[in-house]
């Protein structure tokens, strides 16, 4: 039996284009998609990605999304620890913070 969630890659959004910022209200730190325009530290969330490359290599690291582009299914991503730039098709995609991506 299965014990990783699985999610179908349409669903990686949820997952990569979160933001992270400090709350004026409460002063804590919040995660979530829309912050207001009152919040200070607004910043991508990183998360851990696997993945595997055009010629067949599986790579993986911490990252945060810079950009989507929705026609082809891609995404560009910056690891946080190098701040290497790449470009990741979704369908490749095999894992985001332990959640498991098929397609199908």
């Amino acid at each position: 039996m299965n014990t990783k969630p699985t999610q179908s890659y349409t669903n990686l959004r949820a997952y990569t284009e979160k933001w992270q910022w400090i709350d004026p209200r409460s002063n804590q730190q919040v995660t979530g998609y829309v912050h207001p325009q009152t919040a200070t530290h607004v910043e991508r969330k990183p998360f851990f990605i696997r993945f595997l490359t055009k010629t067949g290599h599986v790579d993986e690291g911490n990252c945060v999304c810079l950009s989507v582009n929705t026609l082809t299914h891609q995404r560009k991503v910056q690891f946080v620890a190098s701040g290497e730039i790449r470009v990741v098709n979704d369908v490749l995609v095999l894992e985001v913070d332990g959640t498991r991506f098929i397609t199908h």
